[in-house]
C-alpha cells in the first residue's frame, strides 16, 4: 500500500469526502493507497503566492516544511485555485495571461523543488486547474473569462511537473464541462467540487501514476 500526503488548500477535501475543516489529521484508505491530510483545515484559503510571504496569515509554508521534515513517501500538492480566481486576475497589470501565470508556476516551482521534493523518497504529484460553475464567474468576474486562466494554469503545471520528472493530476480533461466551466451538480458549492463524485476520478488517476496493484504471496 502506498501511503500519500496531500498538503494544500480546501481542495485536498476531494480525497476525503468532505471538506477539510476539521482541526484533527484525515486519512483515507483506498485499494492501494493510504491517503493523509495532516494540516487539516489549517491550510484552507492557502495561495502559491503565499509560500513566498514570511507574513502571511495562514503559514502554509511553515506548516508544509514542518509536515513533511521527517520526510515522506509521496505527496499530493493541492494549491493554485485561490491564485487563478484572485491573484493571477488582479496582479496581471497588463501582462499576457501566460506571463501572470508563469509568474505563479516560478513561485511553486522553486518551492517545490527546494523544500517538497528533498523531502520525498517517492512520487511528487502537483494538482492542475479547477473548474468553476459558470454562475459563480459571471457573478466574480463578469468582463473576462475565468476559464481561460484556469486552463493556462493547468497546461503550465504540466509543463513544469514534466520537466522536473514529477507527476500531475489534471482533473479538466476528465470532467463534463461547457465552455470551460462545470455543472452545478458537480459542485458542493461556487468553486469546491463534489467530493464522493470525484473520488472515483482521483483513484484513477492515480492508478494512473501508481500502475496496478501487485499481488503478492501465494
Amino acid at each position: 500500500m502506498h501511503t500519500i500526503h496531500v498538503i494544500g488548500d480546501s481542495h485536498v477535501g476531494m480525497f476525503f469526502g468532505e471538506r477539510n475543516h476539521s482541526s484533527d489529521p484525515m486519512i483515507k484508505t483506498f485499494d492501494q493507497f493510504k491517503v493523509v491530510d495532516m494540516a487539516a483545515g489549517t491550510m484552507a484559503g492557502s495561495t502559491i503566492y503565499g509560500l513566498a510571504n514570511e507574513k502571511s496569515e495562514i503559514q502554509a509554508a511553515t506548516k508544509i516544511k514542518k509536515i513533511i521534515s521527517n520526510g515522506i513517501e509521496n505527496v499530493v500538492m493541492v494549491l493554485g485555485e485561490v491564485d487563478v480566481r484572485w491573484h493571477i486576475r488582479t496582479h496581471r497589470a497588463g501582462r499576457s495571461l501566460e506571463e501572470a501565470v508563469v509568474e505563479v508556476i516560478i513561485r511553486y516551482e522553486d518551492f517545490v523543488r527546494s523544500e517538497v521534493a528533498p523531502k520525498v523518497s517517492g512520487k511528487v504529484i502537483l494538482f492542475g486547474g479547477i473548474p468553476y460553475s459558470q454562475e459563480y464567474v459571471k457573478e466574480i468576474c463578469p468582463t473576462e473569462k475565468l476559464s481561460e486562466y484556469t486552463n493556462c494554469f493547468d497546461n503550465k503545471i504540466a509543463e513544469m511537473t514534466k520537466r522536473n520528472g514529477w507527476h500531475s493530476i489534471h482533473v479538466l480533461d476528465s470532467l463534463d464541462l461547457v465552455d470551460g466551466h462545470i455543472k452545478k451538480d458537480m459542485l458542493l458549492d461556487d468553486v469546491h467540487l463534489d467530493c464522493k463524485k470525484t473520488q472515483p476520478l482521483l483513484m484513477k488517476k492515480l492508478d494512473e501514476i501508481f500502475g496496478p496493484i501487485v499481488l503478492t504471496g501465494r
